[in-house]
């Protein structure tokens, strides 16, 4: 009997972080194309006919299952699970929820994995995928290949077996990451010969490669997408309005989904901004601004979602600031390129893929404070006679770079190569 032509995607929390923002995107662009596809996760926050929230049944054996699951949780090393001294989240392999994700399995002609933390239990949900079912899995961090952390910080021991972990200060928990290393090594194994991995840069694809875990998968290279229309110079005029500037003000713009996240560089941020002695620069920023210091001198825009909003946003913007500590390919940079807005970024990961010395922007080493100051100076001084040069720059990478047309086509070619049933086909 032949499978449903459907492709279910997963993440976690659809349609929300970077991830699931790029999901949600990709999906969107499938369906636009005619493909039939789902995306499924946690219960939606956003309403729509395309993302699905996982099913649990309420039979005893199924209910066993998350219980043991559950306490299992429990007893893992103290300290494990949750946020690293170095600001890295940790996520276990197990999860209470992977006996209702793997419930999905059946009822497609592929999958497609996104972000999948606390959604996925490794050893129990990869033995239910199908023999004859491909897979394909979408890297948005490390946590796919590693002990634990989302990013590495520079540790290399995921590339034989992790355990005696850097960011983590309790024995049990460093303990933790080699079991559930071991773990994720065992479950991948057994799906190897179905399993097509997909990174939108070339460094993540580097990362996996030297992994001790994915050693061997094919590894394909295929950049975020999104609506270009959406996310458009033209809409300065809007965004300055919003954000209530003067025409010569020169808006400095950060964003970040927690204002507290040690992996945003906000530490570095606020250091080198301390010595901006220019009137006419004004900081933004946009995003959850809990309840840490938030400099006073900064104006806060809020946490929007509204990608109409957002687009606004950057384009009324004159550069924007990303001073990650960790990062792969992040969606801020690419909305901001495509708005005609250059950025000024850590050279750390994915990043340099995007900012391109003097033409989409200025790199400059990831902590170093004096070394962004110097980027944000020269920008800031060369920005009113260089604003169109800069604005035409970006734009034209972001027209090259990431047309969801052309990523959605990527991913249909992928998908037709790995024997999808297209009913159309």
């Amino acid at each position: 009997m032949p499978r449903p032509s459907a492709i279910h995607h997963f993440c976690t929390y659809p349609a929300r972080g970077g991830a699931g923002i790029a999901a949600d995107r990709l999906v969107r662009g499938l369906l636009r194309a005619g493909v039939d596809t789902k995306l499924v996760g946690f219960s939606p926050e956003v309403e729509a006919d395309h993302i699905l929230g996982v099913t649990y049944k309420g039979d005893v054996f199924s209910n066993l299952r998350r219980r043991l699951r559950n306490y299992q949780l429990k007893r893992s090393g103290k300290g494990y699970e949750g946020i690293s001294s170095s600001g890295a989240v940790f996520f276990s392999d197990r999860s209470p929820n992977g006996l209702a994700m793997s419930e999905m399995f059946n009822s497609t002609s592929l999958l497609h994995f996104h972000w999948v933390c606390d959604l996925i239990d490794y050893l129990d949900s990869m033995k239910r995928v199908p023999e004859d079912l491909p897979l394909v899995w979408t890297l948005h961090d490390m946590g796919a290949f590693t002990g634990g952390c989302s990013y590495s910080l520079g540790c290399e021991r995921f590339e034989e077996s992790c355990g005696e972990c850097p960011q983590l200060s309790a024995a049990s928990a460093r303990h933790e990451t080699f079991l559930s290393h071991g773990r994720k090594a065992q479950a991948v194994h057994g799906i190897k010969e179905q399993l097509t991995l997909v990174c939108p840069s070339e460094w993540m694809a580097k990362m996996a490669s030297r992994s001790s875990i994915f050693e061997g998968v094919r590894c394909e290279v295929i950049r975020n997408g999104f609506d270009l229309e959406t996310f458009s110079p033209n809409k300065r005029d809007q965004g300055r309005q919003m954000i209530a500037c003067d025409p010569n003000e020169i808006v400095i713009l950060f964003v970040a989904a927690s204002f507290e996240n040690p992996l945003k560089g906000m530490k570095t941020l606020i250091e080198s901004l301390r010595h901006i002695d220019n009137p006419s620069i004004r900081i933004c920023y946009l995003g959850d601004k809990g309840e840490g210091q938030f400099p006073e001198e900064w104006q806060w825009l809020g946490k929007i979602h509204d990608e109409e909003k957002l687009a606004n946003l950057y384009a009324g913007s004159d550069f924007l600031i990303v001073p990650s500590e960790a990062d792969n390919y992040p969606n801020v940079i690419c909305e901001a390129l495509a708005c005609g807005v250059p950025v000024i970024a850590s050279e750390i990961g994915g990043i340099p893929e995007l900012v391109v010395e003097a033409k989409t922007g200025y790199l400059f080493e990831k902590g170093n404070s004096s070394a962004l100051l110097d980027r944000i100076t020269r920008m800031a001084e060369g920005l009113p006679r260089e604003r169109e040069k800069w604005s035409l720059s970006c734009r034209s990478f972001a027209e090259e770079t990431f047309e969801i047309e052309k990523i959605t086509q990527r991913h249909i070619d992928l998908y037709n190569e790995l024997g999808w049933y297209s009913p159309d086909a």
